[in-house]
């Protein structure tokens, strides 16, 4: 296999969306999009620190098995 040389490399989609964009925008053919009201921005989950329950419970465990 030949080294990666990405000076070789032309990408060709990235160019051909780039014109799309510039001839529509020279047409006065862009929209502004608005986004659906009723989508939620991504919310992050909220994180539970597993090792404190798992402490919490093996705590329970020998606590119960000593009786």
């Amino acid at each position: 296999s030949a080294d990666w040389q990405p000076d070789q490399y032309h990408d060709t989609f990235q160019e051909k969306i780039m014109q799309l964009v510039q001839t529509k925008a020279g047409e006065g053919k862009i929209e502004d999009v608005e986004t659906d009201p009723g989508e939620e921005e991504r919310k992050s989950a909220d994180v539970i620190d597993l090792t404190d329950l798992l402490r919490r419970s093996l705590a329970g465990k020998s606590s119960a098995s000593k009786t």
